[in-house]
């Protein structure tokens, strides 16, 4: 896509507007009814003005900045429509066109210039354990709510979910998924046993140190020590091969919110440091094994904060999981000095990790968390309005790629609470979320979820309440 003409379609919403001044308002009524476009007349959208209703339009030149006392460059502008949508198109005499704009639009924000072209969204996905799976037509109502992943997870046992995924019930899973169309990928805890802790007695070394200068077993691992990368490699390649996931992404995480290592060599490096460089080195033996493979690094809890020391190795992507946010306020609110894991931690991460391959984990349908981790289940305290709210967010920051915890929406809720409605409108959220590409204090441009229709809501303070046009031809 060519910034500039994206660019040029945003000021022409002004110019249609009424933010640019077009004199002779008298003649462009008179020309109203020769701009309408006949019922079988059509207009493609591929920056070509030679079809007969361009050429019928009237082109208007008298163009000017109200703002500004300077000269608005030589531009033509034409405009047709029918009774759904209006189409325009300016030429600017100069190759590269200097739009003067007043200090009142000088904090323009772009934070993609590329509107998503198909769904705002690539991923939209689940997470559960396999005991979820009790409601055997997990893969059917993620199909059907338009997602496109199913992530598996345990929370203390990767080898769970290998004992699930080979077993009848597992490989009745996979082939509904992939009848449907459902990726599935394997979210793990999973360095207890990457690392196994009965290697202690023989190896401690390959264990991480704890404050008082001691070897532990008791979580992670030493990310200095050679053999340590080697044991841990060597089992998270035979870990990939039998929950190999289709997409190619990989998530073999820490130990949950555990410490890492406080050894002489180790110390300098932060948790998140200490897991970027594991997940480096995992990094390049998963290439050698899945050449499309990629790793998470998991910014959560004690590696929320962004690695300072370590960058990312080509195929490392970052996954945001805000645990300890609110789920009754939109995560763009949640700054106070009270708040935590709030936006700035994201937006210090994705200085680091590129965004576009970032995946938020999120916990809107994270019936255990609602549950505080306990027995019997709650009901989900569903907030569409807040899954909205954050999702724009996201997509503002760049992220194409979204999924939730959904753990504990199992047979036994449904018996208990009837059908989650939830899981239709987080996808229906998530597919019908227009791409924010362009706005400030005044005004918010977006794209629809189609990636044709460019927007400026009502809800915005600009000059018009609603401009609907297809998007030029980039």
């Amino acid at each position: 896509m060519n910034p500039l003409k994206f660019l040029q379609a945003i000021l022409l919403a002004e110019i249609v507007s009424g933010a640019v001044w077009l004199p002779a308002r008298a003649a462009e009524a008179r020309h109203v009814e020769a701009n309408r476009l006949s019922e079988n007349a059509a207009v493609r959208i591929d920056g070509d003005l030679r079809e007969p209703a361009w050429q019928r339009a009237e082109v208007l030149r008298a163009i000017s900045f109200p703002w500004s006392k300077r000269a608005a460059p030589a531009t033509e502008f034409r405009a047709v429509g029918d009774a759904e949508r209006l189409y325009f198109a300016f030429k600017p005499a100069a190759t590269k066109p200097d739009f003067h704009v007043p200090s009142a639009f000088a904090d323009w924000r772009t934070p993609g210039l590329l509107p998503a072209p198909a769904d705002a969204f690539q991923t939209r996905g689940v997470v559960l354990v396999p005991e979820d799976l009790s409601l055997a037509d997990w893969p059917e109502r993620a199909a059907k709510a338009g997602l496109t992943t199913v992530g598996l997870h345990h929370g203390a046992s990767p080898k769970a979910v290998v004992d699930f995924i080979e077993s009848p019930a597992g490989r009745d899973f996979l082939a509904k998924c992939a009848r449907l169309g459902v990726q599935v990928e394997y979210e793990l805890h999973a360095m207890r046993e990457l690392l196994p802790r009965a290697l202690f007695a023989t190896e401690p070394a390959l264990f991480r140190m704890n404050d008082q200068g001691e070897r532990t077993p008791d979580a992670n691992l030493c990310v200095h020590s050679p053999r340590a990368l080697e044991v841990v490699a060597s089992n998270a390649l035979r870990l990939a091969r039998r929950l190999r996931p289709t997409t190619g992404r990989y998530f073999f995480w820490g130990d949950d919110g555990q410490p890492w290592c406080r050894c002489p060599q180790c110390r300098e490096f932060s948790d998140s440091d200490q897991a970027l460089l594991l997940n480096n080195h995992l990094m390049g033996a998963l290439r050698k094994f899945d050449p499309r493979a990629q790793l998470a690094h998991l910014a959560y809890a004690n590696t929320l904060a962004p690695p300072k020391r370590v960058k990312p190795e080509p195929g490392v992507f970052l996954e945001f999981a805000p645990i300890h946010r609110q789920y009754d306020l939109p995560f763009a609110q949640q700054t106070g000095p009270e708040a935590r894991d709030v936006p700035k931690s994201l937006e210090e991460n994705l200085r680091v990790f590129p965004a576009d391959t970032a995946q938020a984990l999120e916990y809107w349908l994270d019936v255990s968390r609602f549950s505080r981790w306990k027995r019997p289940a709650v009901k989900l305290p569903w907030r569409r309005d807040v899954v909205e709210a954050d999702a724009q967010t996201y997509a503002r920051l760049g992220l194409r790629h979204l999924t939730t915890f959904a753990v504990w929406i199992d047979a036994d809720y449904v018996k208990r609470f009837g059908e989650p409605d939830a899981i239709q409108e987080y996808g229906q959220t998530l597919r019908q979320q227009a791409a924010v590409v362009l706005e400030n204090a005044h005004v918010r441009y977006t794209v629809s979820s189609d990636g044709r229709n460019l927007k400026s809501p009502s809800s915005c303070s600009g000059v018009l309440a609603c401009i609907s046009a297809p998007m030029p031809a980039c």
